[in-house]
């Protein structure tokens, strides 16, 4: 099971928390907006995300952060970050 990120935080891991690299990704990402409906299936988030129009230029130009972030969280869920 993922652990919920809430507020640029994942709810269960304190390195993960206090990573400066880590923080300074999410900070570039649509994390709190989406995550709320990612969180837990429901009819509304699935309307929500099918009515939701995606940049995909935009987020094409954002290039591989997300590779990046979840590098740096396997580090720290790995203990070696």
């Amino acid at each position: 099971m993922t652990p919920a990120v809430s507020g640029g935080e994942l709810l269960a891991h304190p390195r993960w928390n206090k990573d400066a690299e880590i923080q300074a990704l999410l900070k570039t990402k649509e994390v709190d907006d989406l995550q709320s409906l990612l969180a837990k299936y429901s009819a509304a988030g699935r309307d929500a995300l099918l009515g939701r129009s995606f940049d995909r230029t935009k987020i094409s130009a954002a290039g591989l952060s997300y590779e990046r972030l979840d590098q740096l969280t396997m580090e720290v869920l790995l203990g070696v970050r």
